[in-house]
């Protein structure tokens, strides 16, 4: 469930509980602003929202879609080869 922006309705919540109940999987992603839509399944879950904001465009700049890593070097994101014996 990723920044739902109204409050669950009473059949969603009991939908997503017995689902997770079953053991299904949930991701919750919450909005800071908006982290109440969640509160009666996060109750239900025993789960709390901290609504702390992790990151924002005012602390890690404004330049959406373009790499913000300047300073990694080309095979950071290449997978290494192994090098054990055969």
């Amino acid at each position: 469930m990723l920044g739902p922006k109204r409050p669950l309705l009473p059949a969603e919540a009991d939908s997503l509980q017995r689902y997770f109940e079953r053991k299904g999987r949930l991701l919750v992603a919450l909005d800071p602003e908006s982290g109440d839509a969640a509160a009666a399944l996060l109750d239900r879950l025993s789960l709390h929202f901290n609504s702390t904001t992790l990151a924002n465009d005012q602390i890690f700049g404004h330049a959406r879609g373009r790499n913000q890593t300047a300073s990694a070097s080309p095979q950071a994101a290449t997978p290494a080869t192994p090098r054990w014996p055969r």
